[in-house]
């Protein structure tokens, strides 16, 4: 290794730094026994170089009595006086010592030591006596009497808390340095280890070095015991949650001997490396201010008309509250406050009363309480290099009570939006009763019907820089009118959304407080709603159709012909095309500059899918002055979709990362059960080969997957356990079959219900009319591959065999699925 002080134009003050283990030997210079030529090289070229060496004892311990120690690790430099070199006993079985050579830069300022969390431990909590000392608290004179929505939301944060702490017992770990593994027996093996190292330099007799590799193996032994038991409690854990954060949060610490960081160094803007906790929680808050905060100087935001059908202004009773409470989920963060959602369902009945008249309050003043509008920051990394703090997407933990209160006017909002259909029926993100399955069904459904019909298509993914960070606020506050709100809810919201502000939490270490002035809250129970309304008119401004979950929203133009078109209009069409989606892109441009929106042009995908060979290697489509080029594949919500509709490649990569999950889970196979690492593959690995199944499954190449299945049922071992899994095949016809009775049941969106086939004409009494079921569909001609192996065409076929008795009277999916799972597994070879 070369150590750089000064810069090459002050050559004579470089400092060099050489290390590692040489294995030469040399009488003089090295202690050792003999002199070999590769040891007399070194000692001339340390002479010639004016390098010192500084390790000055034996650094290997014999293997056999009557052989002598020898010096192989070696460091060499050009300035000994900054260095001090200390030698520790062997790690493990190694016959080499550690060796440490430290060189103090600077002075180190010492960290502040990370806030202490509070561990509630509620299996021991007196929920009766908490119930009654909330049910008896004066709640009016000391929350509400002549306060605002403010004071009021503080002091019963206040009253909550001091419940907690005199009926719920409670602790503060103590925070290890060292290995979460390292116990006191582990200690004191090494403390025994590092004395009987010390007596055996001291003597160098048989009798130190036999005790010393003694105290050495118990040392190991102690420590392999600590860590298995460790991690066995762990295993523990993750087979009662089944998460796949928990596995591979747990496979991350293993890999890291549970000692490293949550994050690693980070890179400052100036270049420089953010390595303390507390500075990469710095950094994070600034990235994640600055991606919050927007210059709308000068900008004036587009007013929509108002809407004739007005909402019903929100009133808030004890039920809908109590609702609410119950509702909660145990097992989410609790936020800033520190109030779990435990003690609020636990307690629901007496602390109803008071949230419901603070959450009326709210409403009556149009003010959201400022202590619910600070939000702890969690990073979780995305793709790309984990240095960058841009390649990380912020987890907000907000108040747990403004959630309660968010989620009883989200209830309201969502009613008078959907009764009177007031968002884009193209929008499948957030909306109760769609899925990301659904849209893939619709995309899918017309892309290969394009096919079918000698067509192609065209297919612009967007991409919307920071889209939910970067939401304008004034531009949304003026589109609510055009959704009905009344002017004192817009004026609530408008409070909701200013005065925000986020620190980011790394390694217990909490950054400064930053103010943010753009985006949606992020953790908040209202924010996705508010999304929805603030980009809805983004999907009706274009003549081509723009299909969205959430943000992520694709353009998508196709062609239809009765016969092969000539190669002459095949080539007018793709011209129209182009010119089309061109159009299409510049009316997408201007919606983003309106309403403050940037699409991030070198994100954005373009793809032509065509079963044509020689198809053109681009097409003259520009977006935001950016040339759009075309792309093999393109990943729409999770699934990859290939210019032919080839399914290959998104197979292989579902067999990868299961088999990769599978990798983990074989590490870790002798801390569960047979049935432990059964449950753990049907929640963590069958879900990801399962995922979408309903678009590929038709593909050929599923084998593949049963080929993964098989290796995870022999990691497994234990055949009567596995035998009771259904295959992955049949489950995937169980998923098949339970969307096609939802879409044929019109439970779905208009457009995706006008996709299904129709019902099967029955002109004649021929045999396959009279064995049909009621319910069966006309199967047109699929002329082509991709189309016979597509969901709708494939799921057709197997929905026309099944018996009458499947379909319950009534709409009923999971009567429906219960009874097409068990027939398919009584038909199943």
């Amino acid at each position: 290794m070369f150590r750089l002080l000064l810069g090459p134009k002050n050559i004579e003050f470089i400092e060099i730094s050489i290390l590692g283990d040489f294995n030469i030997h040399h009488r003089l210079w090295l202690s050792s026994p003999f002199t070999d030529p590769p040891g007399e090289q070194a000692f001339i070229f340390s002479i010639l170089n004016d390098l010192e060496q500084l390790i000055q004892y034996p650094t290997r311990i014999p293997d056999r009595l009557g052989d002598q120690p020898n010096i192989l690790d070696l460091f060499l430099t050009s300035h000994p006086s900054a260095y001090t070199v200390e030698l520790f006993s062997p790690l493990g079985s190694s016959d080499h010592n550690l060796i440490s050579v430290s060189c103090p830069i600077a002075p180190i300022k010492p960290l502040d030591p990370p806030r202490k969390r509070r561990l509630w431990h509620y299996s021991a909590a007196n929920w009766d006596d908490l119930r009654q000392y909330f049910n008896d608290f004066p709640w009016n004179d000391f929350c509400f009497r002549g306060r605002g929505p403010s004071e009021c939301a503080a002091r019963i944060t206040e009253v909550i808390l001091s419940g907690m702490e005199a009926y719920i017992p409670y602790s503060f770990p103590l925070t290890n340095s060292r290995n979460s593994w390292f116990n006191h027996a582990c200690s004191t093996a090494v403390h025994n280890k590092e004395e009987a190292f010390r007596r055996y330099r001291r003597l160098q007799t048989d009798e130190s070095r036999a005790l010393y590799i003694s105290a050495r193996n118990r040392a190991k032994s102690v420590l392999r015991l600590a860590k298995k038991s460790f991690i066995r409690a762990k295993c523990n854990d993750l087979s009662n949650s089944s998460t796949s954060r928990s596995f591979w949060h747990l496979a991350k610490n293993l890999s890291s001997n549970f000692t490293s960081s949550s994050f690693p160094p980070l890179i400052l803007p100036d270049g420089n490396v953010a390595i303390s906790s507390p500075d990469k929680a710095e950094l994070f808050s600034q990235t994640f201010a600055f991606n919050s905060t927007l210059d709308d100087s000068g900008s004036i935001p587009p007013t929509p008309p108002p809407s004739d059908l007005l909402m019903p202004v929100i009133r808030i009773s004890s039920k809908e509250v109590y609702s609410a409470l119950s509702g909660l989920n145990t097992r989410k963060a609790y936020g800033p406050d520190g109030i779990p959602p435990v003690v609020l369902k636990n307690c629901a009945s007496v602390l109803t009363p008071c949230l419901g008249k603070l959450f009326r309050l709210c409403l009556s003043f149009n003010t959201f309480p400022s202590s619910w509008k600070f939000a702890l920051i969690q990073p979780v990394p995305k793709k790309g290099d984990r240095s960058q703090p841009s390649n990380y997407r912020p987890i907000a933990l907000t108040s747990c009570l403004s959630k309660v209160f968010e989620s009883v006017l989200n209830s309201k909002i969502h009613k008078h939006l959907i009764c009177h259909d007031l968002l884009s029926d193209r929008q499948y993100g957030f909306r109760q009763g769609r899925s990301t399955g659904d849209l893939l069904s619709l995309l899918s459904d017309s892309w290969s019907t394009s096919f079918r019909n000698f067509g192609e298509t065209f297919t612009v993914a967007l991409d919307i820089s920071k889209a939910f960070d970067r939401v304008w606020h004034k531009a949304l506050i003026s589109k609510l009118p055009s959704f009905g709100f009344y002017p004192s809810l817009c004026t609530f919201i408008s409070d909701f959304l200013s005065g925000r502000s986020i620190a980011a939490v790394v390694d217990g270490h909490c950054s400064s407080s930053k103010s943010i002035n753009s985006g949606v809250p992020q953790g908040s129970v209202l924010s996705p709603t508010l999304f929805l309304l603030f980009i809805n008119d983004l999907l009706t401004c274009t003549s081509s159709p723009i299909h969205s979950y959430a943000d992520d929203s694709t353009l998508h133009y196709s062609t239809h012909y009765d016969n092969r078109p000539s190669q002459q209009l095949l080539s007018t069409s793709r011209d129209d095309a182009v010119a089309r989606l061109t159009s299409d892109l510049s009316l997408i441009s201007n919606w983003g500059r309106e309403n403050l929106v940037v699409f991030n042009a070198s994100k954005t995908q373009f793809l032509h899918l065509s079963t044509r060979t020689n198809l053109p290697d681009n097409y003259p489509l520009s977006f935001n002055d950016t040339q759009l080029n075309l792309s093999p594949s393109l990943n729409i919500l999770g699934v990859s979709f290939s210019h032919n509709l080839s399914w290959r490649d998104h197979i292989t990569s579902l067999a990868k990362t299961a088999s990769k999950k599978l990798g983990v889970l074989r590490r870790f196979r002798d801390y569960f059960t047979p049935s432990q690492l059964l449950s753990l593959y049907r929640g963590l690995i069958c879900p990801c080969m399962e995922y979408g199944s309903h678009v590929w499954g038709g593909s050929t190449f599923t084998t593949l997957l049963d080929k993964v299945e098989s290796k995870a049922f022999r990691l497994i071992n234990s055949p009567p356990l596995t035998d009771s899994l259904q295959p992955l095949s049949l489950r995937r016809n169980v998923a098949s079959l339970s969307l096609f009775y939802r879409y044929y049941t019109g439970h779905c969106s208009s457009e995706l219900s006008q996709c299904m086939l129709p019902p099967l004409r029955r002109a004649c009494n021929t045999r396959q009319a009279s064995h049909s079921h009621p319910f069966s569909v006309q199967l047109p001609n699929a002329r082509v591959n991709r189309y016979s192996q597509s969901f709708i065409y494939t799921t057709g076929q197997l929905w026309n065999t099944l018996p009458s008795s499947i379909f319950p009277p009534y709409y009923d999916l999971c009567s429906f699925k219960r009874n097409v799972s068990r027939h398919l597994e009584r038909n199943w070879t």
